[in-house]
């Protein structure tokens, strides 16, 4: 891995451990949810982006019925996932974007009726092969 794609990695640590919890909307009592960005790698005009999320509220289960970002198409879910209390669960999805992805972005988190969350990704280069 070089040096660059090591120091773009660690920033997309940091950031995935600074963006903290998605509240679920104005007005609400706290954070429901910890989402943190496992990898979001480049493929060329595509980020693939894991996150684990993990429930905050012992008397709810949050349940994700989709993510968007702006000026991206993300791949639909193919049911909402629920993320009860205490648990890690992961997320999976594809972001294409029509030019090259941003450097930095917003991942939104639609929770239904308990509304919105993001997080902050930072794609990196996907690592390379070595030829055999």
């Amino acid at each position: 891995m070089t040096r660059l794609a090591s120091l773009s990695l660690l920033l997309l640590v940091l950031l995935g451990a600074i963006a903290g919890p998605a509240p679920a909307h104005d007005g609400a009592h706290g954070p429901f949810v910890l989402a943190k960005v496992v990898t979001a790698q480049l493929d060329g005009r595509a980020v693939d982006v894991v996150l684990t999320l993990t429930g905050l509220d012992p008397d709810h289960s949050a349940r994700v019925n989709g993510l968007a970002a702006d000026d991206a198409v993300s791949l639909p879910l193919a049911r909402p996932v629920e993320v009860p209390f205490a648990q890690d669960v992961t997320l999976r999805t594809r972001l294409r974007f029509d030019g090259a992805p941003p450097g930095i972005f917003t991942l939104t988190l639609d929770f239904g009726a308990d509304g919105q969350g993001g997080v902050a990704v930072m794609p990196v280069p996907a690592p390379t092969r070595a030829n055999d």
